[in-house]
């Protein structure tokens, strides 16, 4: 599943290319439905539908409308692509053509992904329970740490739960884990507060450095061009099961949590 820096790169990209005037001339459902129907209010039907900009939250994409919001999420393994002519490709699903010509189409074979529409971003059911975001302020505040150190649950399990925190999937989860130096399977309220303060720090500062990488590419992520990222060939324990350790002789351990395949040094994470 695509994580926040994946999402991130897909917006900043999408920016890139929206034309302007950012006005969609139609907009196409090739499908019923995805993860919920697809569908759209009479009033978008009528005239061209404004777009004035394209934001994110947690691994959502918000495409901001003059009279409302598209949220959008990627799903296990959803993708935009971006185009000037329709290649039809099996598993499209929708498909924005703007006035120019240009075309954004988004493809899921499984189907989990969401594109809907909403009158206002207070009505996302999505976003009423989100916690904050890595690279806001409220972030390394103390609430944060107090919720952590509230739980009994393995801290990866924690730091992926998205009503602590967002963005923070089972990728990024046990590379940051495994720079601070904790292990994944340890108690919240068993871990300091000093160590937690440096996971936070070590969270975001992984996030974006995988923004910087492009993202990571392991299964179906790739660009609105199609190019896949390149953070994963910076990863320092995912998918690294039985190689080497970076800052050791030990050999990278794999597990799941919660049926999430988690991976970590037994020396480096004691």
């Amino acid at each position: 599943m695509p994580e926040l820096p994946e999402v991130e790169v897909l917006r900043r990209d999408l920016l890139t290319r929206m034309p302007k005037p950012s006005r969609i001339r139609r907009l196409q459902f090739l499908s019923p439905k995805l993860r919920t129907p697809l569908t759209l209010p009479k009033s978008l039907l009528k005239k061209p539908i404004v777009v004035t900009g394209i934001e994110r939250r947690s691994k959502f994409l918000v495409f901001r409308l003059e009279e409302g919001v598209f949220v959008s999420h990627l799903g296990m393994s959803g993708y935009w692509r971006a185009e000037t002519k329709r290649s039809e490709i099996k598993h499209d699903h929708v498909i924005i053509e703007w006035e120019n010509g240009d075309l954004w189409v988004y493809n899921d074979p499984r189907r989990f992904g969401i594109f809907e529409f909403h009158p206002d971003l207070s009505e996302v059911k999505w976003f009423t329970q989100l916690g904050p975001e890595p690279f806001s302020d409220e972030f390394l505040a103390q609430p944060v740490i107090d919720k952590i150190r509230g739980s009994q649950r393995a801290i990866k399990s924690i730091i992926m739960d998205a009503k602590v925190m967002v963005g923070v999937g089972n990728i990024y989860a046990s590379e940051a884990l495994y720079k601070a130096g904790i292990n994944p399977f340890k108690p919240g309220n068993r871990v300091s507060f000093e160590s937690l303060r440096r996971l936070l720090v070590v969270i975001r500062n992984t996030l974006s450095k995988a923004i910087d990488g492009g993202g990571s590419s392991i299964r179906d992520y790739v660009h609105a061009s199609g190019e896949k990222g390149k953070f994963q060939n910076e990863h320092l324990v995912y998918g690294r099961s039985g190689e080497k350790c970076t800052q050791c002789d030990s050999k990278i351990q794999s597990k799941k949590i919660q049926g999430r395949s988690t991976f970590w040094c037994r020396k480096c994470q004691r």
